[in-house]
């Protein structure tokens, strides 16, 4: 608790909340502790230490820019109304979009582990 301010401190020390008990704080119960758009960087500030490794679930994909591509494409061969009208290429607004959601798709390490823990691969577990 060393790298958080002391108005953090205290109202972690009024909610009875130690380091270990930290660590298991979701968003929610964050935004319960330190509500309004105030203290929005002291929330993430917390939740940064607290959750330092999120795994990003669909970074190979959006590293092999050939398999996004040829995404891009079978949607615009499946949807045509979604074609660039102005672009040589077609499928430029649907790569850039599709890549933009999917860096958007996020899945923090403790969420990681409970659904293996349930039996479902990190592929199955995103919505």
């Amino acid at each position: 608790m060393d790298k958080l301010d002391d108005v953090t401190v205290s109202i972690f020390k009024a909610a009875h909340i130690d380091e270990v008990l930290m660590h298991s704080l979701t968003r929610d119960d964050l935004r319960d502790l330190f509500p309004g758009p105030e203290d929005f960087l002291r929330r993430k500030r917390v939740w940064s230490l607290i959750s330092p490794e999120e795994l990003h679930l669909v970074e190979n994909i959006v590293s092999s820019n050939p398999e996004l591509t040829a995404m891009a494409k079978k949607v615009v061969e499946y949807y045509p109304m979604l074609q660039d009208k102005d672009e040589a290429v077609k499928h430029t607004t649907i790569h850039n979009r599709l890549k933009k959601r999917l860096l958007q798709c996020k899945v923090t390490a403790k969420e990681a582990r409970a659904c293996t823990r349930e039996g479902l691969s990190k592929e199955e577990a995103l919505p």
